[in-house]
């Protein structure tokens, strides 16, 4: 019994440690978007999404979305990582960031879900919102 307890526990710290771990990866281009939103570089951003989001939603869709959020709210202040969730099936790893950002005088929350590809992370779909419970769960 004490022997399984020693297997389950290390496998529970192994886990978080590889969660944890994919989590820092996507954070970094979650940095990577935001420092792109900011400079309204939307070419940028949009070479982040994954064949997957280009196929539900057009390029050209994306980037109206981004200057949209510009002209209509002004530009991008800040944004703090607040969350993360990480699964991995069948050995696609991927992690949702969910954020507190600023954008004008505005407060929004937003979550970017990402797919590893290779060394990369690839956005499959982003939310944004001013009312948290309308993002998905």
């Amino acid at each position: 019994m004490r022997k399984l307890n020693f297997i389950l526990s290390f496998v529970s710290i192994a886990f978080f440690v590889v969660s944890c771990g994919s989590a820092n990866e996507a954070e970094k281009f979650g940095t990577e978007f935001h420092e792109y939103f900011k400079a309204r570089d939307y070419e940028n951003m949009v070479s982040m999404i994954s064949e997957k989001g280009l196929n539900a939603t057009p390029k050209e869709e994306w980037i109206g979305l981004f200057k949209n959020v510009n002209e209509k709210a002004g530009d991008l202040k800040s944004y703090k990582k607040t969350n993360f969730h990480t699964s991995i099936n069948n050995g696609i790893t991927k992690v949702v960031l969910s954020y507190d950002i600023e954008i004008g005088e505005n407060k929004f929350y937003e979550k970017i879900y990402f797919e590893k590809h290779g060394e990369t992370y690839k956005i499959n779909m982003y939310e944004f919102n001013k009312d948290k419970s309308k993002l998905s769960e």
